[in-house]
């Protein structure tokens, strides 16, 4: 895979200086938003959106939660973060915070660890999700099933 590394990812992206193995959280404070989306070939509103908001915080997990399902298709989505979606809104199942493998959680933030291992413990490395398919044959979701996540968040 031809990538820059998660520490150079993390310091890049950063507002200020930091220690990229102890990453930082995903908001407005922390985050280059310009240069994010800049080098991510998205548009700003995308990155906001994606961001922790200072009004939303009171329902917010710091552990990451997360779709063992949505995860073996490579998908992970900020509003499983919040404590009122106790189940997937495409699967249905339980959101999980622990790691199946080694039982430990991840603090949910930007780090290298986590960017040196998408979609996978950064403890022990095995997959969150149901199968350890590669990227190349995992089936993404429909856009059926993203419009079912985001219409929770829009209300």
């Amino acid at each position: 895979m031809n990538r820059l590394p998660g520490h150079m990812v993390v310091a890049h992206v950063a507002k200020r200086q930091i220690d990229p193995y102890e990453g930082f959280a995903a908001t407005a404070a922390e985050l280059d938003i310009r240069l994010t989306a800049g080098s991510l070939g998205l548009i700003q509103k995308t990155i906001r959106f994606a961001m922790q908001r200072p009004e939303l915080r009171r329902g917010w997990c710091s552990d990451l939660r997360y779709c063992a399902r949505c995860m073996s298709r490579r998908y992970h989505s900020v509003i499983y973060q919040f404590g009122g979606v106790p189940c997937c809104l495409v699967h249905g199942c339980f959101m999980q915070t622990m790691c199946r493998s080694c039982g430990a959680s991840s603090d949910y933030l930007i780090k290298a660890s986590v960017l040196d291992a998408p979609f996978k413990c950064p403890h022990c490395r095995r997959s969150y999700g149901n199968s350890s398919a590669s990227f190349v044959h995992c089936m993404p979701l429909q856009p059926h099933e993203r419009a079912a996540i985001f219409r929770i968040f829009i209300g």
